[in-house]
């Protein structure tokens, strides 16, 4: 049977060495996970494009955030935008961004408890698919303007009317998450969209602009919020829109992805976006 692969994200200073070494590598090698760097490989391609090459095939992403590091910000963004399960770690809190605190991730101040710590979080990270959508997610239906994701291939996204400028076109996605089932749904993950094409605009939401992250390949995501506790038979909503000059004018059908992020893992829901220039 083929080990699991962990990929490992962190700066690469000297004074990381045995946090990775001892710490990480250790922890994983006690549960027989492999586990490498990109700085431990041999590959002919730009290092920009094996990182991304790993972080697509690895089966679990380990990222140490301490000090901040804007590379492995990014790689992190990237790994999540994938759908791969991502276990954060730091020497400080503070160095945890607000928008991934939600994440799972471990806080250290020795090896010898991060590594304790990992191994428990690869073990339980390792026994499930991280494509496949959790026992929690079953009883909930998403259904966008009117439609439910899991019925259909193609959803048609019509231009709102009342329009004011000529020169802009505004779309609205409108979400619906009703729970199903007999327990209270509270887990509050985020929600993102992952579409190849940039829109060179953002999400805009009772006028706040959501955070939008340009990834490699042309994808975008755009991050548009969490859903809230939902009691059993109850709905909630979920409104974006997105407001896009002529100039890019997205045409045609768009294959996108609609991410789930939990503690326990990301899930995605792939659909196509068909966009329908006529107004409402």
């Amino acid at each position: 049977m083929q080990k699991k692969f962990a990929f490992v994200l962190m700066p690469f200073s000297s004074e990381f060495d045995d946090i990775y070494e001892f710490g990480i590598k250790g922890a994983c090698k006690e549960i027989d996970v492999y586990c490498e760097r990109v700085d431990e490989q041999i590959f002919s391609e730009s290092i920009l494009d094996r990182v991304y090459n790993q972080i697509n095939t690895a089966d679990i992403i380990i990222a140490d955030l301490s000090d901040r590091n804007p590379n492995v910000f990014y790689e992190v963004g990237y790994a999540h935008a994938l759908g791969k399960k991502v276990i954060l770690l730091t020497k400080r809190a503070e160095d945890i961004p607000f928008d991934l605190k939600h994440y799972p991730h471990i806080i250290y101040n020795v090896i010898k408890d991060l590594k304790e710590q990992l191994k428990k979080r690869v073990h339980y990270f390792i026994s499930t698919d991280s494509k496949a959508r959790g026992g929690f997610l079953e009883s909930i239906d998403i259904i966008l303007n009117g439609t439910k994701l899991d019925d259909v291939e193609s959803i048609k996204i019509n231009k709102a009317s009342g329009t004011i400028f000529d020169s802009v076109n505004d779309f609205t996605f409108d979400f619906a998450f009703k729970n199903n089932g007999f327990g209270v749904f509270d887990t509050e993950p985020s929600i993102q969209l992952s579409i190849p094409y940039n829109f060179l605009s953002t999400f805009k939401a009772f006028g706040h602009e959501s955070d939008m992250i340009n990834l490699p390949e042309g994808r975008v995501i755009y991050k548009l919020g969490e859903i809230p506790r939902i009691f059993p038979g109850s709905w909630v909503n979920l409104k974006k829109k997105v407001s896009v000059d002529d100039e890019n004018m997205p045409t045609g059908r768009i294959e996108a992805e609609l991410i789930i992020s939990t503690i326990y893992g990301s899930y995605l829901y792939p659909f196509i976006m068909d966009f329908d220039c006529e107004s409402e």
